[in-house]
């Protein structure tokens, strides 16, 4: 019954007319820019952030209800300060770069029901005009060390406020340069510049939006019919993702296709136990090993709007650490971190009463640190440049698809296919592709008794190295999940799983098993 009259309200509503009318908005703004460099930052140095000025005109267009195509070219101030680290008792001596660049955001907006808020995506080609880099008053230009093209990918959140016909505008974007700015071999600082390098960077702006053309797009005069039909579909949604009467357990590992709104957060350790850890190796024999552990911390955070029926906005943050539980394991392993961040979008491609096929987009952005004993002492043998501490970003962007089918009220299956191209985590080595493919099954006992327990299976096989240059092939994962699943909104659940990699350190196979817990909110 429930289901039915939500079908019912749905085709009601998409019977009521929307009329759109040719429409242009014109505008100006201007802002702060917060940049930061993400690379292979010089022997001994770190990149910090630095603010410049940002300021252009803004010409969008309507091209569906809602939908915006929005050009803004714009003159923004990069760049980035460049520490190098104590000499004895000196103060650390500090380099600042300057990137001014001339830019052609071409952005997708999509603004919210009620007109006021509004997220945005796209590309942003960009032209160097200039380059300096200055020390203690002094400046040269270093120009001819960077490429004079730039590619970034934005993403941003805006509000907007009516003041009579026009609009005041507030948006905070977050911009991810894609190629290398570096000019291979035409580095004429080798010791202050770094050889491949991208920027990053928050940008927040204020600006003016005069819409020109017509009044803008709005639905017939059945609007309050509609919102009275939309206030009965929101109170009777089931806001856990369903197909066919099956209400599916999304998880982290195999991310599903649904188009919703929801926060995540997970939480999990895990350990390698009775590796033998190499001590002496003479070639590629080890000649005296000793029993040891690794332990593993997890630590994910999720969030997912869904725009419009068919398109959802996600971001992702997580952190992964790794450290030898002894000695031997310490200085043959070192300690590990991982932090990274992921920004996407779903789009619907298909949907049926029992199935739902969707494309994503993303583009994700990984900082490896290591503290590695046994390669610092490896680099200083073989006379090469040593550091105990190593930082290794690593960006890349891709896509793919994503399929659920709602086999039956008990259960259900998904799957997923996506890849990408990116840096590769082993610096001796070329950009590469990546790929990812991964499946569910799982079961809902609450659809065929009073118990209101969920479980799911699922297996994914990954080509991206999450935990380092330490992993020399392919991830292979799975996840057995035991979940609460008695409210239609709200999912906590206990999560055991199991990856499996050859370690370069190690020189062995790693059996790594975890125990976390997930909770996951649909709004």
């Amino acid at each position: 019954m429930r289901k039915a009259m939500v079908l019912s309200a749905a085709a009601l509503l998409t019977s009521i007319p929307c009329k759109l009318t040719a429409q242009v908005n014109l505008g100006a703004f201007a802002g702060v820019n917060l940049t930061d460099l993400s690379g292979d930052a010089p022997p001994g140095a770190s990149f910090l952030s630095s603010t410049g000025f940002v300021a252009g005109l803004v010409g969008e267009f309507v091209i569906a209800r809602e939908v915006w195509l929005s050009f803004q070219p714009m003159y923004v101030q990069k760049g980035s300060d460049i520490e190098f680290g104590f000499t004895g008792e000196d103060e650390p001596d500090t380099l600042g770069l300057a990137l001014n660049y001339i830019t052609l955001p071409v952005l997708f907006k999509i603004v919210s029901g009620n007109g006021k808020t509004y997220v945005s995506g796209g590309l942003d080609l960009g032209y160097l005009v200039s380059s300096t880099l200055s020390l203690d008053g002094e400046s040269r230009d270093v120009k001819d060390s960077f490429n004079d093209i730039d590619l970034s990918a934005d993403f941003a959140f805006g509000v907007m406020f009516p003041v009579g016909r026009p609009k005041i505008t507030v948006e905070a974007r977050y911009t991810q340069s894609i190629l290398n700015l570096a000019r291979q071999g035409q580095n004429p600082e080798p010791g202050a510049l770094p050889s491949r390098f991208r920027s990053s960077g928050f940008q927040l702006f204020a600006g003016l939006l005069y819409p020109l053309g017509g009044p803008e797009p709005r639905r017939e005069p059945g609007s309050d019919l509609e919102r009275a039909v939309g206030q009965v579909v929101k109170a009777l949604e089931f806001k856990r993702p369903m197909l066919g009467g099956h209400a599916f357990l999304p998880n982290n590992l195999v991310r599903d296709p649904f188009i919703k709104t929801f926060i995540r957060n997970s939480v999990g350790v895990g350990s390698a136990v009775n590796l033998d850890i190499p001590l002496a190796i003479i070639g590629d024999d080890t000649l005296v090993s000793l029993k040891g552990d690794l332990l593993f911390a997890l630590l994910g955070f999720e969030y997912q709007q869904a725009v419009k029926p068919w398109l959802a906005a996600r971001g992702e943050f997580k952190v992964v650490g790794r450290l030898g539980t002894g000695v031997p394991a310490l200085l043959a392993s070192g300690i590990t971190a991982s932090t990274g961040f992921e920004f996407g979008w779903l789009v619907r491609l298909f949907h049926s009463e029992r199935t739902l096929l969707t494309g994503s987009l993303k583009l994700a952005n990984n900082n490896f640190t290591a503290i590695n004993v046994s390669d610092f002492v490896d680099d200083i043998i073989a006379g090469r440049p040593a550091s105990l501490i190593k930082k290794t970003p690593s960006m890349r962007g891709g896509g793919g698809l994503r399929f659920a089918w709602g086999v039956s009220p008990f259960f259900g299956l998904t799957a997923l296919a996506e890849t990408g191209y990116g840096e590769s985590v082993d610096r001796r080595a070329d950009d590469e592709w990546y790929f990812e493919l991964g499946g569910t099954v799982d079961f809902d006992f609450s659809a065929i008794s009073e118990v209101p327990i969920g479980v799911m299976a699922a297996y994914r096989h990954n080509s991206f190295p999450e935990a380092g240059n330490d992993v020399s092939n392919d991830i292979r994962g799975g996840l057995l999940r035991i979940a609460y699943n008695g409210r239609s909104d709200f999912i906590v659940a206990l999560d055991i799983g199991f990856e499996r990699f050859d370690s370069r350190a190690l020189n062995q196979t790693v059996n790594f098993g975890s125990v976390g817990l997930n909770l996951r909110y649909y709004f």
